[in-house]
């Protein structure tokens, strides 16, 4: 297991355990507030729309590579603050999912607390002892993929 993985498996915050839990259990309540926020702050239905396709894309990137990518879970091997889920552990679906609300939002005057929830979300699976750097990392990465494919769509129907 890499460095990194143990070190933050072997820390232990009764905060930061807190905000992990409620990161894994309400992240699609999560990224709703994040939708409302965005309408909220913004007229612009250009953004509205991006950040909705974004996320439809961005699930369908992670079943795809889930499916694809079948490795387990760290947890399955080692300790984990909370129940080992079963699914594949690569890539992490929640910092893809939270990356990607990041991305979509750029330029909106919330992107600074969207970048600063990805980060804490990435940080926070590794901390629950259910994914490891490189799943986090991957997330990270399969996020700008998603957020370019929506791009492309939204040129494809002339919608950008």
């Amino acid at each position: 297991m890499d460095p990194m993985f143990v070190f933050f498996q072997a820390f232990d915050s009764g905060l930061l355990t807190t905000i992990a839990i409620f990161i894994d259990k309400y992240m699609a309540f999560i990224m709703l507030a994040m939708f409302l926020a965005t309408y909220a702050a913004t007229s612009d239905k250009k953004s509205l729309t991006l950040f909705i396709v974004n996320m439809v894309v961005s699930v369908l990137v992670l079943s795809i590579a889930k499916g694809l990518i079948d490795l387990p879970r760290p947890c399955t091997s080692m300790h984990s603050k909370i129940a080992c889920p079963t699914d594949a552990s690569y890539p992490s679906g929640h910092t893809l999912i939270s990356t990607g609300g990041a991305l979509a939002t750029a330029g909106n005057p919330l992107f600074p607390a969207y970048l600063a929830f990805a980060a804490l979300t990435g940080i926070s699976r590794v901390y629950l002892g259910i994914h490891t750097l490189y799943d986090v990392a991957g997330g990270i990465a399969l996020a700008f993929v998603s957020y370019a494919i929506a791009k492309q769509i939204l040129k494809l129907v002339r919608y950008e």
